[in-house]
């Protein structure tokens, strides 16, 4: 039996950067006793949000190889059998599980339940650990997602079941606590002013238990990062005319453009709409002001300091020209029909030569 540390999220707070460097020294960590399972995900331990959820088929549990209720039943026996194998082979003394959409996904106690039965068969001890962001500046940060992957809307409010959903903490904690009870709860604020060095990972690198220290590890370079105001402005408009999708499927056409424009994205920070920002905050004032209650009695109101912001919609809704938008996505398009063209003449080269032989010592 072992230790576990379960990190719930919140979604944009530094999760993508945790799991990065948490699977790069993978073998590492097991060396010292610390497993980071493979059977609940390569990186971002999407399987454990898979089995435990109980909502519709979304893109995660795709990509998790769910491809409908017929295959739920099968993909929960497989990842329950493979996290007891590996912990069996493993013996670690302490399992870390990082992933964000536990906390935003997951939204009844029925599917917390399930994943809290899956861990407590191998754990003696469960640690909750979740980061609360101020609800609007999260939002703010992940417009930059939501325009990466596609869409084209301008900047706006949440509607109520997304705020709700995703930006309720007190609801959000009260169902954790009800399954994992009160004592198991480790609930933090994502500021970066307070961590050292400005480092959310120095701050969870507490965890660790001093079985490993951070600067023995790999550090993966920053990941997920937001888009300047530019480069959202210009990604939205690419939007329009090389979709993310096609159909059901990710349109192969649009390649890896969002990643290129992220390693050009230099500019001014995206502040957003202040009035939405604004809105979000005072919508969610009595919900933080609850948890501060709880989780932070000491902690002066409110919950989150106000941030002074620039404001106005135009800080994040710079002006590109239709013209020079349809001209780069006729481009884009061009050149990734010319790439796909290659890819596939390689792959018939390839199946008709079949493989090298080995050459003979």
């Amino acid at each position: 039996m072992t230790d576990c540390v379960l990190h719930i999220g919140v979604e944009k707070t530094g999760t993508t950067s945790i799991q990065a460097t948490l699977a790069a020294n993978r073998d590492q960590l097991l060396r010292v006793g610390i497993l980071c399972p493979r059977s609940l995900g390569e990186k971002i331990n999407a399987r454990a949000y898979a089995y435990a959820s109980e909502g519709p088929l979304d893109e995660i549990k795709v990509q998790c190889g769910l491809d409908g209720p017929g295959s739920l039943e099968d993909f929960r026996r497989d990842v329950a059998r493979q996290f007891a194998d590996e912990v069996a082979g493993a013996k670690p003394k302490k399992i870390i599980i990082c992933n964000e959409h536990l906390s935003s996904r997951l939204r009844s106690t029925s599917e917390i339940s399930r994943l809290e039965r899956l861990l407590t068969r191998q754990c003696q001890s469960i640690k909750v650990v979740v980061y609360l962001r101020a609800q609007g500046d999260a939002h703010r940060s992940a417009y930059s997602t939501y325009v990466k992957t596609g869409g084209t809307d301008a900047f706006h409010a949440p509607n109520p079941t997304l705020l709700r959903d995703r930006y309720v903490y007190d609801l959000m904690l009260q169902r954790w606590e009800s399954v994992f009870g009160s004592e198991s709860m480790d609930v933090r604020i994502y500021d970066p002013a307070k961590f050292p060095e400005g480092d959310v990972l120095l701050d969870f690198a507490d965890l660790f238990d001093g079985l490993i220290s951070i600067s023995d590890l790999v550090r993966e370079p920053h990941k997920n990062s937001s888009l300047d105001s530019f480069s959202l402005a210009f990604l939205r408009a690419m939007n329009r005319y090389v979709p993310y999708k096609s159909g059901a499927e990710i349109n192969e056409l649009r390649g890896n453009l969002h990643e290129l424009v992220e390693k050009i994205a230099y500019g001014t920070p995206f502040e957003g709409d202040a009035e939405v920002i604004e809105a979000v905050d005072a919508a969610v004032g009595e919900s933080n002001e609850a948890v501060r209650r709880k989780y932070f009695p000491q902690r002066p109101a409110p919950l989150f300091p106000a941030v002074t912001r620039a404001g106005g919609a135009s800080s994040g809704a710079p002006e590109i020209p239709d013209e020079a938008v349809r001209l780069m996505a006729f481009l884009w398009e061009a050149k990734q029909t010319q790439v796909l063209g290659l890819k596939r003449r390689l792959d018939r080269l390839s199946q008709a030569t079949g493989p090298r032989a080995e050459p003979k010592p």
